[in-house]
């Protein structure tokens, strides 16, 4: 996964499989990454190229983004993003491992899916569009959320026994940007309400009269308007004409109080229909608990899971196979588009019943052409842990040297021919980490002026600057010199015993003063230091040593070559 200030949202994800298209969008499997190790299934539903320049299309799409993003409930699909690819918008959603309720019906046969079942499956479902419909802007103010396309293929079960309500793609709300035309329908004709029918505005009662026709067709163990073309449908649904369980009773048996609640789901009047999503949830919930002990969602997830056993398996094989090549390796996608996904949507290996949003979308035999893949660049291998005992005692030992050289340095200041800042930032600088031979290595810490002066040691360049490195600890003398144009080198010998800090003031060559010993660290070689004339200012980056006359009479130091 890209950056979090990467404004580029689309590089969070890597395209693995396509799964459909649908009349505005196209729909793949895809794995979010991030850092650490982070993968994550999701499903992307992104604008086709060739309406991004549709002020339609992609109004409709805004509209059900903006919506996705506000839902977030238990029993409605959950939209993890909404983000653009240049002109292409697209939303990330979870991905469910299961199936829509039409394929459960498909697979088993329309009279073979218990009845209990699905009855558990619509309550869920209810209650995901009863928050739907309730469902209120961050203001406080209701936004009057329709679904308009409730329908077997649009509420899944997973295999884990949840149920949800998906794809909003043509909900409406009351703060949508577009308005649906005039002669216009959007949804599934078997599925409509008599006023959607119509082309009338539409309440969350137009939702209620879709469930109502799911439970119809469960109770009646086949399709409601079998055998109707939809230009049929339009026009009975136009004068209020349903078709009534009580002529299905010589096929199957009906129970009294379950065909009382689905004929009052499906009155043509809105009047004489179930107010709300609740109230039609209440009275089923209360049937199942009365006739069958209730059902689980658990024991529904059970059921779908033994149908579907294969198709899992096959599915996450698949699934399997595109992960091994996009595991996490440290580095980030680059998205180009290339035609070399593999499709997921036809056949037996069909993907679109086992993944969110797929009413919407249909199998394409052209459609991995518009889908992106990733060509991973600058992958690094993952760094591993240090030892965390090592640590420790790496972290305690260079803050015991420190402390060490610290109180030395500050003991005594006037050993060292630098100004304070420069001491405190030496100070402040920790120390590197030790080698397996510290113990025969010492640290030479070179300070320069001017900053760019070139420092050598014996005659080999080290750097431009200051200089901090290490030497061996075996008594030898070396010559550290730096030099600058239009100022006079200065050179050092300094012997490695313990570890040194030296400063060396280049003079300009007007000026040329002999060198003299800047600083040395603690045990230093005794040496004496050539005083500067007193009419000439000392440097400014180091004091002048104590003039004769200012020193009391003492015999030689030999501790200090500098107290004579």
């Amino acid at each position: 996964m890209s950056a979090p200030s990467d404004p580029n949202g689309w590089r969070k994800y890597r395209p693995i499989a396509e799964i459909g298209r649908g009349g505005m969008a196209d729909v793949c499997l895809a794995v979010a990454q991030g850092p650490v190790g982070f993968n994550k299934l999701v499903v992307l539903k992104r604008v086709r190229p060739e309406l991004v320049e549709d002020a339609d299309i992609l109004a409709m799409f805004l509209d059900e983004a903006r919506l996705a993003a506000r839902l977030n409930h238990p029993n409605v699909v959950q939209t993890y993003e909404v983000g653009d690819e240049g002109a292409r918008f697209f939303i990330a959603m979870e991905y469910l491992d299961g199936q829509p309720l039409g394929s459960i019906r498909s697979r088993m046969g329309h009279d073979k899916v218990p009845l209990p079942l699905q009855v558990r499956v619509l309550c869920d479902a209810l209650a995901g569009l009863h928050y739907a419909h309730n469902l209120r802007d961050f203001d406080g103010t209701p936004i009057h959320v329709v679904h308009r396309d409730v329908s077997p293929q649009n509420i899944f079960v997973t295999y884990d026994g949840v149920i949800k309500v998906v794809d909003f793609g043509i909900a409406k709300a009351a703060d949508s940007l577009t308005e649906t035309r005039t002669g216009t329908l959007k949804g599934k004709v078997s599925y409509m309400s008599p006023e959607q029918a119509r082309g009338e505005r539409v309440d969350r009662r137009s939702d209620v009269f879709s469930v109502g026709v799911i439970l119809w067709e469960a109770i009646a163990r086949r399709r409601m308007w079998k055998g109707f073309n939809d230009l049929a449908i339009l026009g009975r649904l136009a004068i209020g004409e349903v078709p009534r369980l009580a002529e299905e009773a010589s096929r199957v048996e009906l129970d009294p109080e379950i065909e009382r609640i689905c004929q009052k789901a499906l009155a043509p009047a809105l009047d004489d229909r179930y107010a709300s999503a609740a109230e039609l949830q209440a009275d089923l919930e209360r049937w199942l608990g009365e006739r069958h002990r209730g059902m689980s969602a658990r024991e529904a997830g059970e059921i779908v899971a033994g149908q579907f056993a294969d198709d899992r398996a096959r599915i996450k094989q698949v699934v399997e196979e595109q992960l091994r090549g996009v595991r996490w390796t440290g580095s980030h996608p680059r998205v180009t588009l290339t035609p070399d996904l593999p499709k997921l949507s036809a056949g037996p290996m069909s993907m679109t019943p086992t993944l969110t949003a797929p009413a919407a979308v249909s199998a394409s035999s052209d459609g991995s052409s518009m889908l992106p893949s990733v060509s991973m660049t600058g992958a690094k291998e993952r760094p591993a842990r240090p030892n965390r005992a090592i640590v420790v005692i790496a972290v305690t030992f260079v803050a015991i040297g420190g402390a060490v050289s610290v109180g030395v340095l500050r003991a005594q200041p006037w050993r060292i021919a630098a100004s304070d800042h420069q001491e405190a930032q030496v100070a402040a600088q920790p120390a590197a980490e030790p080698s397996p031979k510290q113990e025969e290595a010492i640290r030479l810490v070179v300070r320069v002026s001017p900053v760019d002066a070139k420092v050598s040691i014996d005659g080999s360049p080290m750097s431009t600057g200051a200089y901090e490195g290490r030497l061996a600890r075996d008594g030898r003398a070396h010559v550290i010199r730096a030099e600058a144009p239009g100022f006079l080198a200065q050179e050092e010998k300094v012997t490695a015993s313990n570890d040194l800090f030296v400063s060396l003031a280049l003079k300009s060559e007007p000026q040329a003063q002999p060198g003299r010993l800047a600083a040395v660290g603690r045990s230093a070689p005794a040496s004496v230091a050539t005083s500067p004339p007193a009419s000439a200012a000392p440097p400014s980056s180091a004091p002048a040593p104590p003039s004769a006359e200012q020193k009391p009479k003492r015999g030689i130091d030999l501790e200090s070559p500098y107290a004579r």
